[in-house]
């Protein structure tokens, strides 16, 4: 375990926190990858090895905040996490996401083992022989599909973990100022600039040619010059898509015909579909998500240079970091976005005649604190791209569809007229229908000619 109890005053006190949730909630996740019904479950989807790996990394990052080096050394992961706002709130995202994913991960688990466990004891209960198959009852048939989905999301939790961990790892060597990267770039910049300057103009005219658009333009107007700085944030990040995105020789971006045959005689039918699932090629939107299409849309943000690869994650740092604001719970019309100024409020309006210990006052302080659209249920504002004005759920939506459409601009093409060949009767399909079809040869209905 890392102690942390040595950082200085000057440290900020939510990284450690974070980081002592995190490791207990990583701990957590790993014994209950132990229990029986897990091990049965996920015996051949988890790397054990890997998720040590990653623990033990993990581990002696916590370390680092501690004594790798002095606070005074500029350029150390433990400088930048106490004098460089930047660095420090890039960090809490990506500790903040890593918790959320592992609890969920954990909730998972636990169901998974639940379900399991019932299977368990009802095969018991009914004396079958170990290792003879037998059809499952009326009883088992819920606990038996809550187990194998749950087990999905367990896989995926923990690929999520993975990339999130990375992420971490690497943080601290990546130039946090947007200002930097954009001079550090600069000549090799125009190219993306351009594409994105030309898409952002055309959507702007089209809307902007709209007669019920209420904006301060003229109809027909295209100019990009207010929001330039966004224009430039996206074609940076298409840049650096570009530069590490996986090369289109990997297989996971090849059509099925380019990859090497593999002999499916000794195969089972499932074993068979699960080796055929593990080689196709990623589905248009999982390839886009494994490129982070999404970055903040506010001008001043200090972790501008964090992608995200679900909106999910992307809208809560937003609403996390700039559209939060504390309500009191007795007064709805006091609103801040001072901490200090409702804690003021609270001491001073809220607690009558008695005296509410710290933990009180944090646990209200925490009860106050929410983001704009939930406490304002009709909260609009405009996309900062073509100008549209929607409530604040729809308007997400709306940007999210325009980044991916910016972000397309630099993903390989290969599966554009993509057509996969099924693994029983090699007959072509488009991608939308061929996992139906192999289905359909599993449950005896498929149609032969």
């Amino acid at each position: 375990m890392a102690d942390l109890s040595g950082l200085s005053a000057n440290a900020h006190p939510f990284i450690p926190e974070l980081y002592c949730e995190c490791r207990q909630l990583f701990e957590k996740f790993a014994n209950g990858l132990r229990e029986e019904g897990c091990l049965r479950t996920l015996a051949k989807s988890i790397d054990v090895a890997l998720l040590l790996e990653l623990y033990s990394t993990f581990l002696t990052w916590g370390e680092k905040l501690k004594v790798d080096y002095p606070a005074e050394t500029e350029g150390s992961l433990n400088y930048k996490l106490r004098h460089r706002r930047a660095s420090r709130e890039m960090t809490e995202d990506l500790l903040n996401g890593l918790k959320t994913l592992f609890r969920k991960a954990v909730d998972h688990l636990n169901v998974l083992n639940e379900s399991v466990q019932f299977l368990i004891d009802v095969e018991k209960a009914a004396g079958g022989e170990e290792g003879k198959f037998r059809m499952p009852g009326l009883r088992e048939i819920g606990p038996l599909f809550t187990a194998l989905r749950r087990g999905v999301k367990v896989t995926v939790a923990i690929f999520s973990i993975q990339r999130q961990l990375e992420l971490l790892f690497k943080a601290h060597k990546l130039p946090r100022d947007e200002r930097d990267e954009m001079e550090m770039y600069e000549a090799y910049l125009t190219p993306y600039l351009d594409q994105v300057v030309e898409m952002v103009r055309q959507w702007r005219h089209e809307a902007l040619a709209e007669k019920d658009l209420k904006c301060d333009k003229a109809p027909g107007s295209d100019s990009v010059d207010d929001i330039m700085w966004f224009c430039k944030r996206l074609a940076l990040a298409n840049m650096k898509r570009k530069m590490e995105f996986p090369k289109q020789t990997d297989p996971l971006f090849l059509p099925q015909s380019d990859i090497i045959e593999i002999d499916h005689s000794s195969m089972t039918d499932w074993e068979r579909v699960q080796e055929w699932m593990l080689r196709e090629p990623l589905s248009a939107s999982k390839r886009l998500q494994s490129v982070h299409p999404y970055v903040c849309t506010f001008k001043d943000c200090p972790t501008a240079g964090l992608y995200y690869s679900e909106q999910g994650s992307w809208k809560g740092h937003e609403e996390v970091k700039h559209r939060m604001v504390y309500v009191c719970h007795k007064c709805p019309g006091v609103t801040t976005r001072s901490r200090e100024m409702v804690k003021a409020h609270l001491l001073t309006h809220c607690t009558g005649n008695r005296v509410d210990s710290a933990k009180e006052i944090e646990a209200n302080l925490r009860f106050c604190y929410r983001s704009e659209d939930m406490n304002t249920s009709d909260k609009k504002d405009t996309c900062l791209i073509c100008l549209k004005e929607s409530p604040l759920p729809d308007l997400y939506k709306h940007l999210a569809g325009h980044m991916e459409e910016i972000t397309r601009l630099v993903l390989p093409s290969c599966e554009t007229d993509y057509k996969g060949t099924c693994i029983f009767c090699r007959k072509e399909f488009p991608r939308e229908g061929l996992a139906n079809h192999v289905v359909s040869h599993l449950d005896g209905t498929a149609i032969s000619s």
